[in-house]
């Protein structure tokens, strides 16, 4: 089993359904931490003025439209690496997202359309990046990773999206014996935005 952990993107698609069919993650961290999660995402809503809806754990007064994450994230990573069409097909892979409004989420949890990256701020000027970090958003992932007893982490995460996990690093993953490899492009800019499309087509052929 391999896990990869990939960031949220600015780009995403429209629509999708009003039925909120819950998260996998509910099966892979302890109740506590679901909770804890839950009221986080809620708590975020808050400050960021999203509606609550049931993917906070709360109750909409309206109606949402829910997509899973990886048809509602369309950014240059989603889209070059065609990991709509191949994921599904591959075997002992397991991909989770990190989000800046939803913190933790399984790559096929339904999501709400948002317009939040970690680099923003929430109404009481706090980066969400700071924010997730206050909230112990690395121990979360470090715990839905050792949930699934990976051998390697592949973590193709931009610097504001590993700044919302610290104090989670390779070290971390490397005393588990979990080898942890990132995809370093020096001198690429916003480019590595597309080798980082390449390097996750890459890896996900390698598990069909």
């Amino acid at each position: 089993m391999e896990v990869i952990l990939i960031a949220c993107s600015g780009s995403k698609t429209e629509g999708g359904s009003p039925n909120y069919n819950g998260s996998s993650l509910s099966s892979l961290l302890p109740v506590g931490s679901v909770r804890y999660l839950m009221a986080a995402r809620l708590e975020l809503a808050g400050m960021v003025d999203e509606i609550p809806g049931p993917d906070f754990g709360g109750v909409s007064p309206g109606r949402k439209a829910f997509l899973p994450a990886l048809e509602r994230y369309s950014g240059k990573v989603y889209e070059r690496s065609q990991v709509r069409n191949i994921y599904p097909k591959t075997k002992e892979l397991n991909i989770l997202i990190i989000s800046a409004l939803y913190g933790l989420l399984d790559a096929y949890e339904p999501i709400r359309l948002y317009n939040h990256e970690m680099k923003d701020t929430t109404k009481h000027g706090t980066r969400l990046y700071t924010w997730w970090k206050a909230k112990r958003l690395g121990k979360l992932v470090e715990e839905a990773v050792f949930a699934l007893e990976p051998n390697r982490v592949h973590c193709l995460l931009p610097q504001n999206y590993l700044k919302a996990l610290m104090p989670l690093s390779a070290e971390t993953f490397n005393r588990r014996g979990i080898e942890c490899k990132t995809y370093e492009h020096p001198g690429q800019g916003i480019g590595i935005l597309n080798k980082w499309g390449e390097d996750l087509e890459g890896i996900l052929l390698e598990h069909l």
